[in-house]
């Protein structure tokens, strides 16, 4: 055997120990074979005339456990009580949430467009209404003045105007609700949506 498996074996069997008490006893072991290697034995007869490595591990562990035995004993630890059953905590009701018309300002800017175009569409019927009876004045002075073929043409266009003026009243009908209703909910004035306090 060598050397180094002798001192590895004593190791394995001391490896509790701490580590410079360790350290010491295989340092000293080592330092006997150097010694007896140095009287002339070769390593193998050097490790031959040792112990076992077994009965001297148990000779240390001897020499170790008096001096744990003069040592004052450590207090067991005293018992941990059994924790408290853990219960979930009753679930909080979430508040009513307060509304906030804040997001609403972003489609001011459109609420005052379709305004605007409201009012655009108003006068834009006005206008049609106006072209329309103007165009029913130059009729009759073409029936009168120019002949039938005037007559039917200024005639036929004010038609196309008295048409035109109440498709667009009927559009800025329907415009000028959309747009009450669109300023409503922008200023958080619809009685549907507003939050009591």
């Amino acid at each position: 055997m060598t050397k180094a498996e002798f001192l590895e074996k004593i190791k394995v069997r001391i490896i509790m120990l701490p580590y410079e008490e360790l350290c010491r006893h295989i340092d000293y072991y080592d330092e006997m074979i150097n010694d007896r290697m140095e009287e002339g034995l070769s390593e193998e007869e050097a490790v031959a005339t040792m112990e076992p490595p077994e009965l001297i591990a148990e000779q240390i562990l001897r020499e170790v456990s008096p001096l744990e035995e003069r040592a004052e004993p450590i207090p067991a630890p005293e018992p941990i009580p059994a924790p408290e059953p853990i219960h979930a905590p009753e679930p909080i009701p979430a508040p009513e949430p307060k509304r906030s018309y804040g997001y609403r300002l972003g489609f001011l800017p459109f609420a005052i467009l379709l305004l605007l175009v409201t009012i655009a569409m108003h006068l834009a019927a006005v206008c049609l209404a106006g072209c329309a009876v103007g165009f029913c004045i130059l009729c009759v002075w073409a029936a009168v003045n120019k002949g039938l073929g005037a007559a039917l043409v200024m005639g036929g266009t004010s038609l196309i105007c008295l048409g035109t003026f109440f498709f667009l009243l009927q559009a800025c009908s329907a415009l000028r609700r959309a747009t009450g209703r669109c300023m409503r909910w922008v200023c958080g004035k619809n009685s549907k949506e507003v939050p009591e306090q």
